[in-house]
């Protein structure tokens, strides 16, 4: 009897273990479903915090500057900088900090970050927001001004920095939809020469002689500028000349476009004579410009040229006093850079220093030098690693004030949903297995 009792107890356990799997899998396979059919999912975020997204409804937020031991690395446009970096900031500092503002539908009382998902400072501090300003009008009733300083100094490779607020009810909510990146370096990126003139005569061409000269060109898609050559240009043997080249985005005429807005300047001093003149840039991405050199002291030139190269003459012009020349253009041509990878975010001098130049400087001739003509064969290439992977942007950082996510606190609905689901269909599972074993 002992015997049979035993049996029959553990088939009773048997059938009760299977009762509870099918439960757990029946359970599985209505969220699943759910999910797929609803659009739910649940997400959990790998650090110890909710991000963005899942926190959900009445989340405004946006980064205003990004401090580099002391220096404000943003220049102007932050989002813009960011996104352009892929939300990576390169460079060797000791400590970020980022400026902003937030708003959720509770008040926060502390702010600061974690780094790679790991523990959660809580070192920033928050101010009140001015009204009428922007963060007053798009961060809801409980926005504030934050200032987050994150220490970087033992960080080399790429580092995932996740500003976070820990709101009224200690929940602890990612501040932006994306991360921030820092890494001490930036990875090279390919470069390739083009000529945007050919060689000429050897005869000089004396920039100082009109109050301004311009020349308009392009950049070619998935590259940007990195360097702006007059080759081999003469100072008539003159200590001291120089000029400032400014450059802007092309916009139909001449008068038009120089009316717009200036987009960088770079400033060349005590140029060395009958050396190529290196012009450079913050980021000139791919597009049409015109570059326009004034404020010339003492002589400095170019030698002139016999044309255009092919890939530029649909857009090139040259231009004396804001006029069409009657002349060829001076020998020049451009070093392009692969845009894939960003470039460095450094601070904003107010005059761009004058640029190292690529070619050796010569010691200054008191001959004519001999003609150099620009580079028009296909240029070569140099092979660079490739661009480390970063938070892509997806939305702009400050929402419309009516705009309400289709996850987190707006899908709550669905929760009992789920549950409810679930339990029909576990009643059902669990009807199958008693009728069968009625049925035994």
């Amino acid at each position: 009897m002992t015997d049979i009792f035993l049996t029959k107890k553990i088939e009773e356990g048997k059938i009760k273990m299977k009762k509870r799997a099918t439960v757990f899998i029946a359970a599985l396979l209505v969220t699943a479903l759910t999910a797929s059919l609803f659009g739910y999912a649940v997400v959990s975020a790998s650090g110890n915090y909710e991000s963005w997204d899942d926190y959900g409804y009445g989340v405004r937020s946006q980064i205003d500057r990004i401090i580099a031991d002391g220096n404000d690395i943003s220049n102007g446009a932050p989002g813009d900088y960011l996104a352009l970096n892929k939300y990576t900031i390169y460079g060797r500092y000791d400590t970020l900090v980022f400026e902003g503002w937030a708003g959720y539908d509770m008040p926060m009382f502390a702010v600061g970050y974690t780094i790679n998902d790991g523990e959660n400072i809580f070192e920033g501090t928050l101010t009140e927001v001015e009204e009428g300003s922007h963060a007053g009008q798009y961060g809801g009733d409980n926005v504030s001004y934050y200032s987050i300083p994150v220490p970087v100094t033992e960080y080399k490779e790429k580092t995932k920095i996740t500003l976070l607020a820990k709101l009224e009810d200690d929940t602890v909510v990612a501040l932006n939809r994306y991360d921030v990146y820092y890494q001490e370096n930036k990875p090279e990126a390919k470069k390739k020469t083009v000529g945007l003139t050919t060689g000429g005569t050897g005869t000089p061409v004396c920039f100082s002689d009109y109050s301004s000269v311009a020349f308009t060109f392009k950049v070619e898609e998935g590259w940007r500028l990195n360097q702006f050559i007059v080759v081999n240009a003469p100072t008539w043997d003159m200590i001291g000349a120089g000029l400032t080249a400014r450059i802007y985005k092309w916009d139909k005429d001449y008068e038009t476009t120089l009316n717009g807005k200036c987009i960088d300047t770079c400033v060349i001093e005590d140029h060395i004579n009958c050396t190529s003149m290196v012009v450079s840039f913050y980021y000139i991405p791919a597009g049409e410009y015109l570059i326009e050199f004034s404020d010339f002291e003492l002589k400095i030139g170019g030698y002139d040229s016999t044309g255009v190269v092919p890939d530029q003459k649909d857009i090139f012009k040259y231009f004396t006093n804001g006029e069409i020349a009657d002349t060829n253009p001076p020998q020049l041509k451009m070093v392009f850079e692969d845009d894939s990878i960003p470039p460095e975010i450094t601070p904003a001098p107010t005059e761009a220093p004058t640029p190292e130049p690529t070619e050796a400087p010569t010691e200054a001739p008191t001959e004519k030098p001999t003609d150099e003509p620009a580079a028009t064969d296909a240029p070569e290439i140099t092979d660079a690693p490739e661009a480390s992977d970063g938070a892509k942007a997806t939305d702009n950082q400050a929402d419309d004030p009516g705009e309400k996510t289709t996850n987190g606190k707006n899908n709550k609905w669905l929760v009992p949903v789920i549950i409810i689901a679930a339990v029909v269909i576990c009643a059902a599972a669990a009807g199958i297995i008693v009728a069968k074993k009625k049925k035994k």
